[in-house]
């Protein structure tokens, strides 16, 4: 019998250590949780519509010199998807494009305007585009300041492309829970959905979408989570290596994360360079009927964010719930107990 308790009394102190142990053992960094908005898991790279697929492909079983205008049409959005946007602006240049009314399609068209910097055939295609008027309104601004930077009239170092994400009404609108998610959420929003729509198909260097990203990091930064900050930062380097603002301000966010014991998002997974091959349509055997929109391609609901981390691989060793590890032991010396006694019978 003294045996038995002498068993227990040690058996109560190991266990009153080991708690205290557990108690002392760092907590694992973790993802931080932006249940309001998110920034992750960008497609830059949609499927192609399987209508649009199915015309291109049809182009094969065509003599060129059969082709109808909608045929050329066709071949114009292949040679975007291909980056060849000088060659597709010819044959766009041919036929009817106010007609274009399909999301993607026309926004194919309206990237084909960018590229060959025709700025007033994109402001057009952005106005009869079916966006949201505070989406096109940004789209337009974008297209504003890129003629006067192509005029060489336009200095990213002290001219700011969108005033208001630091006007200081917004920080108002923070301080209630119902005018954020009236407010700042959709501002949010809005003007992801704007900058995405440049950010699609190709990974060209542009220094006013690296300044665009910067000032809507900036903004995330102060009214949002630090990995949405992080992230735009990190797409706003994506499109400009040389630009040190952004550069100091993603080493900040990164000091700020490490303090909150929060796991950087990786820029390469959510983010992730276009494949030149992605499109090449010989190769391509599937194309899904859920693309119909570039908005639908863009707009991850959470429970499809959610799906998508528990697919990915962890970046940390899985750690032990010290729960369940208690509860273990526990087993173990209670097993350890009844040899005990029996040996001693």
């Amino acid at each position: 019998m003294k045996h038995i308790i002498y068993f227990f009394t040690l058996l109560f102190f190991s266990l009153t250590a080991f708690g205290d142990e557990l108690d002392q053992m760092p907590v694992p960094p973790s993802y931080e949780k932006t249940r309001s908005f998110t920034l992750l898991y960008v497609e830059r790279q949609p499927n192609v519509p399987a209508f649009l697929k199915h015309q291109i492909k049809s182009l094969e079983l065509k003599a060129r010199g059969s082709w109808t205008a909608h045929d050329s049409l066709n071949y114009a959005f292949e040679l975007v998807y291909l980056g060849e946007f000088t060659h597709a602006l010819t044959y766009f240049s041919k036929v009817k494009t106010d007609t274009i009314s399909h999301p993607v399609t026309l926004h194919l068209l309206q990237l084909t305007y960018l590229k060959t910097n025709r700025f007033d055939s994109l402001k057009k295609a952005i106005i009869r585009g079916g966006n949201s008027p505070s989406v096109k309104e940004i789209r337009l601004r974008l297209v504003e300041v890129r003629e006067m930077y192509l005029n060489k009239t336009w200095d990213p170092e002290t001219n700011i492309i969108f005033p208001l994400l630091r006007d200081s009404s917004n920080y108002l609108y923070k301080n209630s829970q119902k005018q954020f998610y009236k407010y700042l959420v959709p501002r949010a929003e809005n003007y992801k959905s704007a900058l995405l729509y440049d950010a699609l198909y190709t990974d060209d260097t542009d220094k006013i979408l690296s300044q665009a990203f910067e000032e809507f990091g900036d903004f995330l930064h102060k009214h949002f989570y630090l990995t949405n900050a992080f992230m735009s930062y990190s797409i706003s380097r994506f499109y400009d290596k040389r630009n040190t603002s952004t550069a100091k301000k993603i080493k900040i966010i990164k000091t700020e994360m490490d303090e909150a014991n929060l796991l950087q998002p990786s820029i390469r997974e959510n983010f992730q360079k276009t494949s030149k091959t992605r499109y090449l349509f010989k190769e391509i055997s599937e194309i899904t009927d859920d693309s119909a929109s570039i908005n639908a391609t863009n707009s991850l609901t959470l429970e499809d964010i959610e799906a998508l981390k528990a697919k990915k691989q962890p970046d940390y060793l899985p750690w032990i719930n010290s729960e369940l590890l208690l509860i273990v032991i526990l087993g173990i010396m209670l097993f350890l107990v009844i040899v005990f006694i029996k040996s001693r019978k």
